[in-house]
């Protein structure tokens, strides 16, 4: 019988809250104790807290690394439930898919179990959100929002995944957002876009073709070490979930969690020549 449960949360902004999201619906459904691990690493500068609240009977615990004691306590904690048939530690593994996760394991008589995921590992189907958007950053999106919107007839969020994710970049070219972008002018002219990317270049070369009907806010920083980069970040999702539907990219943990978050519609870009 497993009493505690444990997630080391991996990846970036959006796929530690689909972690999150999975550890609130096993919580709930399973009726266990869920501790989740925020580790704050170069990929990820920022404590949870500064980025929302918890609506989740799941507790956070942040690990930072720049702390010797937090890198002992980490290191103390995952050798005590890996080892001596006490824990399992299921370590995301290159060739696991990113779609299939590890899950908790069904032994019964393992009192505890830790996993490292950057994805959901539970079905989250009519599962509220496990996050409250920090009140600062949430009024940030909304008066973003809520200039545009007196603007047009129908709001179209732009999600252009750039960085270092090259299947989204291969699969959801920009030709591809330009296209889906033309098609909502057809079937609708009074649209706008909001387009949130970290790369400046396509984000003017849309504003060129389409003119004041793109709209784009440039992030303070693009690095992901620093707490207002991600704080950035924050603000962009909760912006894009404030949309009517939106336009994302391949495999794009972050498109998914907007659209997931604000309940709207998600198409994705060249998604049919995946």
């Amino acid at each position: 019988m497993t009493i505690f449960y444990t997630v080391e949360m991996q990846g970036g902004l959006a796929n530690r809250l689909r972690t999150l999201w999975a550890a609130k619906a096993f919580a709930i459904k399973q009726q266990k104790t869920v501790v989740l691990i925020w580790p704050i690493l170069p990929e990820l500068g920022c404590c949870w807290r500064s980025l929302f609240t918890l609506n989740t009977p799941s507790k956070v615990l942040t690990i930072r690394q720049s702390s010797r004691l937090h890198r002992k306590f980490l290191s103390l904690c995952r050798h005590t439930f890996s080892s001596f048939g006490l824990g399992l530690n299921r370590a995301t593994h290159p060739g696991i898919p990113w779609e299939q996760p590890p899950r908790f394991g069904d032994a019964k008589f393992i009192p505890f179990q830790w996993i490292q995921t950057c994805g959901e590992f539970e079905e989250t189907i009519n599962i509220d959100p496990p996050f409250k958007p920090n009140p600062n950053l949430s009024k940030r999106a909304t008066r973003r929002i809520a200039t545009i919107r007196e603007k047009h007839d129908s709001l179209i969020g732009v999600h252009i995944r750039r960085g270092d994710h090259v299947r989204s970049i291969a699969t959801s070219s920009l030709e591809h957002f330009k296209a889906a972008i033309k098609q909502q002018i057809d079937r609708s002219e009074g649209s706008g876009f909001l387009v949130c990317t970290d790369c400046e270049r396509e984000a003017t070369e849309l504003r060129d073709i389409f003119g004041k009907r793109i709209y784009w806010h440039p992030p303070r920083l693009l690095d992901r070490s620093q707490p207002i980069s991600i704080q950035d970040a924050m603000i962009d999702l909760v912006t894009l979930a404030q949309c009517d539907q939106l336009v994302g990219s391949y495999l794009s943990s972050f498109s998914i969690i907007a659209a997931k978050y604000g309940n709207i519609p998600l198409q994705i870009a060249g998604a049919a020549n995946a």
